[in-house]
């Protein structure tokens, strides 16, 4: 293993303050902090390359020197540059790391964000017509094409720098990576970062500064809600399948008896039906109402009576059907048939009070036949169930689709663009 690198200290050619090039052998430009200068470092006489005249007030995160331990490699921040898009609007801060033996690498700090950046060797595959671009069998897709410009730089770089820098960006994102293409003075660079939550950079560096709360989604943020909506979908469908399953058995476990069925003309008068036997513990009990009614209605109101409790239990079953014909062809609407359940009804000797209700235009003394089966099976229990797993899921998926309509929320490229989410 190498050791220490060696660290050469000069005077600033343009204001004499005290540099020091720590990466001797591959620097090719060095900042100044005092004056904005820019050198030479691969000329003994440190000639001015350019400089920058307006010089903000730098405050990084990370200090010129300083050491950290990031995802295993000890790195040193060698370079230090402010950099914003064409409008200078949005600014971001970049950090040049350096490890003698992996070479260079970048922080990248955005609104709280961190990324760390690799240079990546080959071009990806780009697909321009559907705004894709592919490495090693990832798929990132287009975020952001526009530009950006250097404002300031402090500390070695391995690049001949020029005042002002401009470069044509592409971003390209598929989180927790992005992938991005940049071109200035005629070279193509394309480089990979991996998003990085900003405790591992406070572990890794131990910072004086503060390094400030996250605002809003950066582009290649991971999802809190990725594994929960994953994790949830599974459960869902293996426990929607276990319900179904054990709602067949069910059925093939009912009774499904039919303990009474009549046919009645319908009278002004309640009907009093014969007395018949509903077998076993408590279970449900289905009235199926049929009656041949066409363009009317008709409902009955049953009263089911315990004849050695006295115990009451009320209900009513309608059915209505209408039809006909338009400029769209034939038409047709309701049923001729309906049914109704009462569940945790215990056995014993019942009968029924029938109280028959028709519309005004219905034929005379219509007939109605009146089915009572017990112990039916039903599916209300397990569209319930499922129903409610289903809205439980829908809230933890409409907090993905937030998360990602924010991160998407800056990009020109938005595949929720236009919808309510965006508004």
């Amino acid at each position: 293993m190498a050791g220490p690198s060696p660290v050469k200290t000069f005077k600033c050619t343009a204001c004499g303050a005290p540099l020091s090039l720590h990466t001797l052998n591959q620097t090719i430009s060095i900042a100044c902090v005092s004056c904005g200068a820019v050198l030479d470092a691969t000329n003994e006489h440190y000639e001015i390359l350019c400089q920058y005249k307006k010089i903000p007030k730098f405050n990084p995160y990370l200090e010129i020197g300083s050491m950290g331990t990031l995802f295993g490699t000890k790195w040193m921040v060698v370079g230090y540059m402010i950099r914003s898009d064409e409008t200078n609007v949005y600014f971001w801060d970049e950090y040049l790391l350096y490890n003698p033996q992996k070479g260079f690498r970048w922080l990248v700090e955005y609104q709280g964000h961190w990324s760390f950046v690799v240079t990546v060797k080959g071009n990806p595959l780009v697909d321009r017509v559907n705004g894709y671009a592919q490495y090693y069998n990832r798929k990132y897709k287009l975020f952001l094409v526009g530009q950006a410009r250097v404002h300031a730089v402090v500390g070695e770089f391995y690049w001949k720098i020029e005042a002002n820098e401009v470069a044509d960006v592409r971003d390209y994102v598929c989180p927790p990576e992005m992938l991005s293409y940049e071109k200035s003075q005629g070279d193509i660079v394309w480089s990979l970062g991996q998003y990085v939550d900003r405790e591992k950079i406070k572990e890794a560096f131990s910072p004086e500064r503060f390094l400030g709360i996250p605002v809003g989604v950066a582009p290649h943020q991971p999802s809190p809600h990725e594994q929960t909506t994953h994790v949830s979908f599974q459960y869902l469908w293996r426990f929607v399948a276990f319900l179904f399953f054990f709602n067949i058995l069910i059925i093939m476990w009912s009774p499904n008896k039919i303990v009474y069925r009549s046919f009645h003309n319908s009278t002004p008068e309640p009907v009093t039906t014969e007395s018949f036997e509903l077998g076993g513990g408590t279970d449900n009990v289905s009235f199926l109402l049929y009656a041949p009614v066409s363009n009317n209605w008709m409902s009955v109101e049953i009263d089911l009576i315990n004849e050695q409790t006295g115990q009451t239990f009320e209900l009513e079953n309608g059915v209505e059907y209408y039809s006909g014909s338009d400029y769209d062809g034939a038409w047709s609407e309701g049923s001729q048939s309906s049914e109704e359940i009462l569940s945790s009804v215990p056995g014993g000797r019942y009968h029924m009070v029938l109280k028959p209700s028709y519309s005004s235009n219905i034929y005379l003394n219509p007939s109605y036949q009146l089915t009572v089966s017990r112990g039916v099976a039903i599916w209300s229990n397990f569209w319930w169930i499922t129903g409610l797993l289903s809205l439980i899921f829908a809230f933890v998926y409409l907090g993905k689709r937030q998360f990602e309509v924010s991160r998407w929320s800056t990009s020109d490229f938005s595949p929720y663009a236009g919808s309510d989410d965006d508004e």
